[in-house]
């Protein structure tokens, strides 16, 4: 049973400005977006947001560092920093502060309904815009796990990627899947979780492991793949020093700086927005993806 865990809440403010494409082209941290269109920007201490065709710029203190952003229900969005969870709601910035967990978030991800989840240290919490509560091994997930990253699939079922294993849950039963590659003595690290309408998609250092129908099939890749994004019928996918995949019907295509716009060959995050543009963390800058071209960054 979870067991609420808000706390308090410490109000930042940072300083607000405009931002210039420039601002964008380099040391980003993460990028994301939210229910109403925006498009949000991460640095170490600084957020811009692309709200329509004006980019706002946000400086906070040394004391925050951003490493995710995540979608929570319409008007909220969240933010996995350093000192802890910040909520962002009625354009008021909140630190959320919980004494049963560590301070820093390690991993952050959302549901499509903006149901988000988080990792800190070995704990899980879950966080539905009104209420922050904290997972109990054992009893709301299953014990003795690695975790490594946390998920949603296409029902809003959370999914927990771990060192050599990922656990499911099934008509309200958890299941822990270890041995996904059966060809390999390797147990592989899940560091990433995606999922459309019967498929869950997990990203790991041997490549993509696709979860349909009760079993498992490897696409391999020739660097470890560190996160994805869905597009329809299509998934991307960034890996570490080996450039941007595009998974079509099961065919793998790979594209990479030189003969392309990619800005680096180390993509570390994508998020698709409303309007269908893909953005793409590579190297610290921005790229965008838009019907399947990789574009420079909108003037």
């Amino acid at each position: 049973m979870t067991t609420p865990a808000f706390g308090s809440g410490e109000t930042l403010s940072p300083a607000v400005g405009t931002a210039t494409v420039a601002a964008l082209a380099v040391g980003r941290t993460a990028i994301g977006a939210d229910h109403a269109g925006n498009v949000w920007f991460a640095g170490a201490h600084d957020l811009v947001r692309l709200e329509d065709s004006k980019l706002t710029a946000l400086q906070f203190g040394d004391g925050c560092v951003f490493t995710g952003i995540a979608a929570g229900p319409p008007g909220i969005v969240y933010f996995a920093t350093s000192a802890g969870l910040v909520r962002f709601a009625g354009g008021v910035f909140t630190l959320l502060r919980s004494d049963r967990l560590a301070a820093g978030v390690a991993h952050l991800a959302a549901s499509a309904t903006g149901v988000v989840a988080f990792t800190a240290a070995e704990r899980i919490a879950i966080c539905d815009g009104a209420e922050l509560r904290v997972l109990v091994p054992g009893g709301d997930f299953p014990p003795d796990l690695s975790i490594t990253c946390v998920g949603f699939d296409a029902v809003d079922e959370l999914v927990i990627g771990a060192a050599g294993a990922v656990a499911l849950r099934r008509d309200g039963t958890w299941m822990v899947i270890r041995g996904l590659d059966a060809t390999s003595s390797f147990a592989p690290t899940i560091d990433e979780i995606a999922s459309s309408p019967g498929v869950v998609w997990l990203a790991s250092p041997g490549g993509v492991y696709e979860y349909r129908g009760g079993t498992f099939a490897l696409h391999r890749t020739e660097r470890p793949v560190v996160c994805l994004c869905v597009d329809d019928d299509e998934l991307w996918l960034g890996m570490r020093a080996g450039g941007l995949g595009r998974l079509r019907a099961g065919e793998l295509s790979v594209f990479q700086p030189g003969g392309t716009l990619l800005p680096h060959e180390d993509v570390t995050d994508l998020v698709r927005g409303s309007d269908g543009r893909i953005w793409v963390l590579a190297g610290g800058a921005i790229a965008v993806i838009r019907e399947g071209e990789i574009e420079r960054l909108p003037g």
